[in-house]
């Protein structure tokens, strides 16, 4: 699920923005934080209750779910949704080299297939836990508020020059051939969205993954 402000103040524009306390999960949120005039904050997700409660914070960049998951319901007043940005964080489930060696050929598929309705289990609960955190904010008068040009216009403004940037800066980590990572990166997302506009399962998310992915893994030389 995309990333919103949960905030404990109003914005509805990117002067609003300006002097917050905003908490980041990691340095490209930050760098989107300070871009809009906000102040960043680093401070783990099981902090930002207290943060926020307190006032130490006066929003979190997270994401809807949030609201539940970590019961921002009972202290944010407005969710802004900039729907910009997510955690990329697929890891749920792994296998060890040691259980893989161990494995034979058919064991390792099952697992996989296995690991395709663990992945889409887990992104169906964030899509029904956004509804609800919706559905129970808006009845404790949270507002849900749109931003207005000015703000959207800020955020397209960094994603632009980001965009100029990032190939350098993965090759300055040693990424080689950055730029066509990149392009290619991009061609993903684009089919991906493609190929989920019509997914209305979690099993047919499951199987598509299967499809499109795993079918063409050779699972005698996988992971050597």
């Amino acid at each position: 699920t995309a990333y919103n402000f949960l905030s404990t103040k109003p914005v509805r524009s990117i002067d609003d923005v300006k002097g917050l306390k905003i908490r980041s999960g990691g340095p490209i949120f930050a760098r989107i934080i300070e871009s809009l005039g906000g102040v960043a904050v680093q401070m783990p997700a099981n902090e930002q209750f207290e943060g926020l409660s307190q006032g130490i914070l006066d929003a979190s960049y997270a994401s809807t779910p949030d609201l539940i998951n970590a019961r921002l319901v009972d202290v944010v007043k407005y969710v802004i949704n900039i729907e910009t940005g997510v955690f990329n964080g697929a890891a749920v489930v792994n296998a060890s080299a040691l259980l893989w060696d161990r494995m034979s050929g058919e064991d390792r598929e099952a697992l996989v297939r296995a690991a395709q309705y663990a992945l889409a289990a887990d992104a169906g609960a964030w899509q029904a836990n956004a509804a609800k955190g919706t559905e129970e904010g808006k009845a404790k008068g949270i507002e849900f508020v749109t931003p207005d040009a000015t703000l959207k216009a800020g955020i397209d403004s960094f994603v632009a020059e980001h965009m100029k940037t990032v190939s350098q800066t993965l090759e300055g980590r040693g990424v080689k051939n950055a730029e066509a990572k990149v392009a290619q990166y991009k061609a993903l997302v684009e089919k991906w969205q493609g190929l989920v506009a019509n997914v209305s399962s979690e099993e047919e998310l499951a199987e598509l993954r299967i499809s499109e992915i795993w079918s063409k893994v050779d699972y005698a030389s996988f992971g050597k």
